[in-house]
């Protein structure tokens, strides 16, 4: 008999080959990483939120920051949004101004 596993997000029972994980990676209320125990119904729902924009923001003297902001947000950046991101080379291809 397969040994039973408990799930961390609603006490379900089941056997161990059943679970999966839930690694939650940054959270307002946690300082590290968290793992927890997961049944596939029980995380079947969750979906990457739409209109999202993952952004690296390189400043002088700071090491790179990856955040995400809302599509709101980050269109409130500039009035010329779109044109500037229709008009702007790969960080890979972008030669300093003079």
């Amino acid at each position: 008999m397969a040994l039973a596993r408990v799930s961390d997000l609603t006490g379900a029972s089941a056997p161990d080959e059943q679970f999966g994980t839930l690694v939650v990676i940054k959270h307002p209320k946690l300082d590290r990483v968290v793992q927890l125990d997961v049944l596939p119904a029980e995380v079947a729902g969750l979906e990457t939120e739409a209109d999202l924009v993952i952004l690296e923001v390189r400043l002088p003297s700071q090491e790179p920051k990856r955040i995400v902001v809302s599509l709101d947000n980050f269109n409130n950046l500039s009035s010329d949004i779109d044109i500037a991101i229709s008009k702007a080379p790969s960080p890979r291809g972008r030669q300093p101004k003079p």
